[in-house]
């Protein structure tokens, strides 16, 4: 399965998502919090190491993303990727923190680091680990109902009727026209308003040797053309089978291309 590659769009996340799991992680480990440069300094700190901690477990997981997509080896990716990724964000930590320590103090980390704040790491990897996974499945999701969007609106208009959507397909539409900045597809059911579209949009959407663009207003079908009038300074003035206004005024510049068309 050859997918598009998700993007994560999660940045604001990490950014929002690093300092409340910090602070959580303080008032599971500390009992005893006094407010000051001290508690400051080091909350500060904390955040940055786990902002680089996210991103490392990230990258790992973006690696997998690449190498064992979901869809193909769910199983061996879960098996594989949330030790590794747990072992990433905890090493990451670990040597932050021993390198901040080592910096700031002569003395060696409290062994309630190891023991308590490294078993509160380890479930924060574990859940970004899953949450990954639900942001995927959340973005193909969405990738592919653009895609089934995309791939409905190559054969037809659609519009919506109610809370469902309705597809007017362009082999079904006769004319197309503008009125009170509306557009209204004509076909034999009937004229069909169409919210949300322009007639500009429409022309780049359909096939240009069945629909031809007669003016700003109209955008027309060799079958609902009824006659083809010459008129002065080179205009054409075309009758239709359709109710709408008659006749529809083809320029003398565009004149030419629609003989072409219609000979086409």
């Amino acid at each position: 399965m050859n997918a598009v590659p998700v993007r994560y769009q999660d940045h604001t996340l990490i950014l929002v998502a690093v300092p409340f799991i910090n602070a959580l992680n303080y008032y599971l480990t500390y009992s005893n919090i006094r407010f000051g440069s001290y508690f400051f300094i080091t909350f500060f700190l904390d955040i940055l190491e786990g902002y680089v901690a996210w991103y490392a477990g990230r990258w790992v997981i973006l690696q997998f993303d690449k190498s064992l997509p979901w869809e193909n080896h769910l199983s061996k990716r879960l098996a594989l990727q949330i030790p590794l990724v747990s072992v990433v964000i905890i090493a990451v930590l670990v040597i932050q923190t021993e390198l901040v320590n080592f910096i700031a103090t002569d003395k060696p980390l409290p062994l309630k680091f190891y023991t308590q704040a490294i078993f509160i790491f380890l479930i924060w990897a574990i859940f970004i680990n899953f949450l990954y996974l639900a942001l995927y499945f959340l973005r193909r999701y969405q990738q592919v109902k653009q895609e089934q969007k995309q791939k409905a609106e190559a054969t037809a208009l659609l519009v919506k009727s109610g809370k469902s959507q309705k597809r007017v397909p362009f082999d079904a539409i006769a004319i197309l026209y503008v009125a009170n900045d509306l557009v209204y597809v004509v076909t034999n059911e009937g004229k069909i308003p169409m919210p949300g579209y322009t007639l500009d949009r429409i022309e780049k959407m359909v096939d240009p040797q069945t629909f031809f663009r007669a003016n700003r207003q109209f955008l027309v079908t060799r079958s609902v053309i009824d006659q083809a009038k010459k008129e002065e300074n080179g205009k054409l003035a075309l009758f239709v089978k359709a109710e709408v206004e008659n006749p529809i005024m083809i320029s003398r510049l565009r004149a030419p291309a629609f003989k072409k068309w219609m000979d086409g």
